[in-house]
């Protein structure tokens, strides 16, 4: 019997999916998503905003409500036998100028565009212990 990260694992475009549909059904309103192929392979990317209210220094006064622009990238990594988990790689990208917005998106293009996954495992971890800190993390 396979458990649900099983169902996912090897299958990059299932789980790029899945993830833009759950995350763009949880921000709700205002949100969108796809899935775009990468060099790397199969990303989801959702834009979205937020409107954050700071506290004014008279608490009489209405919060000050800054709104931000924001795009998030999820990249699942291939599987490869030095890793014991399935996992996604993100990107986040978050402004306050909603107006410049524009101006960045072909930085962010190139940012995903440039993302790669080696073919083989280092002899030696980048960061020796990592996948223990990532499991302690998340649990």
């Amino acid at each position: 019997m396979s458990n649900d990260s099983d169902l996912v694992r090897g299958e990059p475009r299932i789980a790029a999916e899945g993830a833009m549909h759950a995350i763009v059904t949880a921000r709700g309103k205002g949100w969108t998503g796809g899935v775009y192929d990468l060099p790397c392979g199969p990303g989801a990317v959702v834009t979205g905003g937020h409107l954050y209210s700071l506290p004014r220094r008279d608490s009489s006064e209405a919060p000050f409500e800054l709104p931000f622009a924001e795009l998030q990238a999820y990249v699942p990594v291939p599987d490869h036998p030095s890793l014991s988990h399935q996992y996604l790689l993100t990107v986040s990208f978050t402004m306050p100028s909603i107006h410049h917005w524009e101006a960045h998106m072909p930085s962010m293009v190139r940012l995903l565009r440039s993302v790669t996954f080696p073919l083989e495992a280092p002899a030696e971890p980048a960061a020796p212990g990592i996948e223990k800190e990532v499991g302690r993390v998340l649990q």
